[in-house]
């Protein structure tokens, strides 16, 4: 047994080397808050791509060449697409 402090409360207790929190509360609040996180900077990513994605096209509107531009903005949608499925489902 090892004297582990917990990562999410801060408290000392005793466990098996690979515990990483105190109990199932601090446990479960750890798990919350890196998921919050986590849809945030992928929310973040999103608007960024769906704007970039947004400018290819007008851009390419104004030079009236859509079909040369298609091969990013296909690459764009296909980034969205991954980003939106691998963000987390909120609680």
């Amino acid at each position: 047994m090892y004297s582990i402090t917990c990562a999410e409360c801060g408290d000392v207790f005793t466990a098996s080397r690979s515990a990483t929190t105190c109990g199932t509360r601090c446990r479960k609040r750890r798990s919350r808050r890196l998921a919050s996180a986590t849809r945030a900077r992928l929310d973040e990513r999103i608007r960024q791509l769906a704007r970039l994605h947004d400018a290819t096209f007008d851009e390419a509107l104004r030079l009236g060449s859509v079909d040369a531009a298609l091969p990013e903005l296909h690459r764009l949608g296909a980034e969205l697409l991954r980003l939106v499925d691998e963000r987390p489902v909120s609680h």
